[in-house]
Formats: C-alpha cells, structure tokens, sequence
C-alpha cells in the first residue's frame, strides 16, 4: 500500500511499473483518447502501453483520491476469487463516477495477486 501510494504522489511512473503485473487487462482505460483503435469492453495493457498512456489511469483524481484516503489501509481491501470460488489474491474498489440520484455511478475494481513475493496489479475492471 505504501509504495502505491508512493508512486501515485511523486508520480513515478517506473515505480509504478514495478507494481503492476504486465500484460493486465483493464476496463477503464478504454477511455484514453491517445489509442488509435478503440472499440474494446477492456484493453490488454502491454509494458509499452502503459509507458505510452495507461499509467495515466493511476494519476487520475478518483484513484489518486482512493489511494490517499483514510480508508485505504488493509480492512478496504477484499478476497479476490478465482472461476473455481478461490482466493488467489485482492481487490480494492474506488469511485470513477459519483453515483447522482438518476445514475449508480462506476465503481472501479484494482485486483492484485502475490506474484514472486510480492503484490502487483494484475487488471482493472469497472461495475456497471
């Protein structure tokens, strides 16, 4: 958590490389507006994309918010479960759009795995 939270602030991209599990396929960075095509429900991110524009997802107000909350700490992050119902990792949700009383708004769900000792950023996903 500390070093995300590192990352974030000091906007460190190359740390922030370090923390996330390559290639990872992410839901909310269908919006960037650098990608030449862009008709995907989610986007494999590649090592080279990320350096390109999807580190951008990470500096963005509602996740940086997120990151900086008195809420984010050990009890926010939840079991993440694999196909067969089994941990295999975590989750933390943050808020992309505020939910309006005509809207649910959009939630968005970082998972993270324990890959080689530690925890990495392995894809993004978004509800609704």
């Amino acid at each position: 958590m500390t070093q995300l939270r590192t990352a974030i602030n000091t906007r460190d991209k190359a740390k922030l490389a370090i923390l996330c599990s390559f290639p990872f396929y992410c839901r909310p960075c269908i919006e960037d507006t650098t990608l030449k095509v862009n008709n995907y429900v989610t986007i494999k991110v590649s090592k080279g994309l990320f350096n390109d524009s999807q580190y951008k997802l990470f500096f963005d107000k509602p996740f940086k918010a997120k990151v900086n909350s008195d809420e984010f700490k050990a009890s926010l992050f939840q079991p993440a479960l694999d196909e067969k119902h089994k941990p295999w990792g975590f989750s933390f949700p943050y808020t992309i759009v505020a939910p309006t009383k005509n809207w649910e708004g959009l939630q968005g769900f970082v998972y993270l795995e324990k890959i080689e000792g530690q925890y990495k950023i392995t894809s993004i996903d978004t509800v609704p």
